[in-house]
């Protein structure tokens, strides 16, 4: 027997250590009940792919890998595993994916596991110390999920600047992240290592994927120095827009969009928002709760007074009311305006 899948069953207790013992090149416990593996076992040098998430595994991670070993994909996520990652993961030298995220793991991470992977989950653990300096300067990783851990340092500027979405200056500094349509599993958390890049200019999580509504924009987003762009739109936020963002000084982009009444402009409000971020050449805040009814009515000439040279509004489902302030007519650099779903009287300009 070369395959067994047993997943999504109502098993439990312990993996028997007979298992091991086959020729299996591929073995998939997920999304069961069980809680620890019989000993003494030993990993087979078969196996090729090893799926144990989304059970009930407890205590200190043991990984008996043997020298040389075929593991290429492994998958512990959604447990309850502690202690430190396992040294004895550098004996799979061919493994390429990496998901130990949604556990207690502690420490920090060796760096010999960084070598091969090209898939990288550890998210939502407690990983501590610096883990960026540990890239191999022929670094393969395309995708990283470190969140919800306490890990800091900074991408190494050779080949892991080149991977999609990122972007380094000449001293290899993040100034750019491009993240849009992404999965990234288990939510952006306060604490999510996306915070340590300081210098970072462009952060775009449109259209990502986090299976649930966080209640909250993490303030670690917007407290940027150097940001420019900042695109959140249907980025499965929710809640009041954090009060952070006003120090965004040199903001020129601002996507906030979402569904219908997700995201809340209250405190602050958008005359607050428009005051403290008057660099702004586009700016989106379609289906924001704008709570305000005399900013609802008002919100044309709060635009204009505030943003001179914007050059793109959207506005749209936001509940707005009519007729348009006769300072709105002043915007001569506006090219796009959108701001249809609205309760406009008139598209004359009020006198």
């Amino acid at each position: 027997m070369e395959m067994l899948d047993l997943s999504k069953n109502q098993l439990a207790g312990e993996i028997p250590s007979w298992i091991w013992g086959t020729q299996l090149e591929y073995l998939n416990l997920s999304f069961n009940r069980l809680t620890d593996v019989q000993k003494p076992y030993r990993m087979s040098a078969s196996l090729i792919e090893l799926y144990l998430h989304s059970n009930q595994l407890r205590g200190e991670l043991h990984l008996p890998i043997p020298l040389p070993s075929k593991l290429s994909y492994l998958s512990i996520a959604n447990n309850s595993l502690s202690g430190s990652i396992p040294t004895s993961l550098c004996n799979a030298i061919h493994l390429e994916v990496l998901d130990l995220s949604k556990n207690k793991l502690s420490g920090g991470i060796p760096p010999c596991v960084l070598q091969n992977i090209t898939i990288f989950q550890m998210g939502q653990n407690n990983l501590s110390g610096i883990i960026l300096d540990n890239f191999s300067v022929d670094c393969k990783l395309i995708h990283f999920n470190l969140n919800n851990n306490t890990l800091e340092g900074r991408i190494p500027s050779d080949e892991c600047c080149k991977w999609p979405g990122v972007e380094c200056d000449a001293s290899g500094y993040v100034i750019s992240l491009q993240l849009h349509e992404e999965a990234i599993s288990g939510g952006i958390g306060e604490s999510t290592s996306l915070f340590k890049f300081k210098y970072m200019r462009e952060l775009n999580l449109a259209y990502i994927d986090m299976s649930y509504y966080t209640n909250r924009i993490p303030k670690g987003i917007v407290n940027r120095t150097y940001m420019t762009h900042l695109d959140l739109s249907y980025a499965s936020f929710g809640g009041q827009i954090p009060s952070e963002i006003l120090s965004l000084k040199r903001l020129a982009y601002l996507d906030t969009s979402g569904f219908p009444k997700t995201l809340v402009l209250e405190k602050p409000n958008l005359e607050m928002l428009v005051q403290n971020l008057t660099g702004l050449r586009e700016l989106y805040l379609d289906g924001v709760n704008i709570t305000s009814s005399d900013e609802r009515r008002k919100w044309s000439h709060i635009i204009s007074s505030h943003l001179p040279n914007l050059t793109s509004l959207g506005l749209s489902s936001c509940d707005l009311l009519g007729p348009l302030a006769k300072s709105f007519a002043q915007l001569h650099s506006l090219s796009f305006l959108e701001l249809s779903f609205n309760d406009l009287s008139a598209v004359a300009v009020l006198d």
